[in-house]
């Protein structure tokens, strides 16, 4: 996921609804992006055990800190395009990759990210498709963000579009083939 948050990050195009967030809560909070990342997890944390808690593991508690550490290592790594097809291309390409790897990591059962087990949890206790539950958060995320003066590309817009799709898709036939 680091890797697919730095591509889109890098693009200039912007990344997924959350990292969206977190910028516009830096705008309006002293802090940082990890800082802004800490906190938005920790709430997500505190309403996924309500909701169901079953959702939440080891890899729960670990996943915001290895996102960080990869997510910094690769925007080290990763150039951007000048050219404004090409930065759109970029931001589509790291949005999948995220979207992959939320995907893996969910169908492994090795402990959901804070956001999936959120999702993952809404979507379980109302019976509610996964693909609609994060459809609709990444929504709110994305004008929350916008409200809070974060600056919009195309890369949220897709994400809202096609994340939970790709989660989904990559959940299912990875847990179809992988079943132990």
């Amino acid at each position: 996921m680091g890797l697919g948050i730095a591509t889109s990050v890098k693009s200039g195009q912007g990344a997924d609804p959350m990292a969206f967030f977190w910028e516009g809560l830096c705008n309006i909070l002293p802090i940082t992006i990890g800082q802004a990342n800490l906190i938005v997890c920790a709430v997500l944390f505190a309403i996924s055990l309500f909701i169901d808690y079953k959702q939440i593991s080891f890899g729960t508690l670990i996943s915001p800190i290895f996102i960080s550490i990869f997510s910094d290592i690769f925007m080290n790594i990763v150039g951007s395009s000048v050219q404004l097809h090409f930065k759109i291309l970029q931001s589509v390409i790291g949005i999948l990759l995220i979207g992959v790897g939320i995907g893996l990591t969910t169908s492994a059962n090795l402990g959901k990210g804070v956001y999936e087990a959120f999702a993952f949890g809404v979507s379980e206790r109302f019976n509610i498709k996964f693909v609609k539950i994060r459809m609709c958060s990444d929504l709110l995320f994305l004008i929350a963000g916008y409200v809070m003066g974060a600056s919009i590309g195309i890369g949220p817009l897709v994400a809202v579009c096609c994340l939970g799709i790709v989660i989904q898709t990559v959940n299912r036939y990875m847990s179809f083939r992988f079943k132990f």
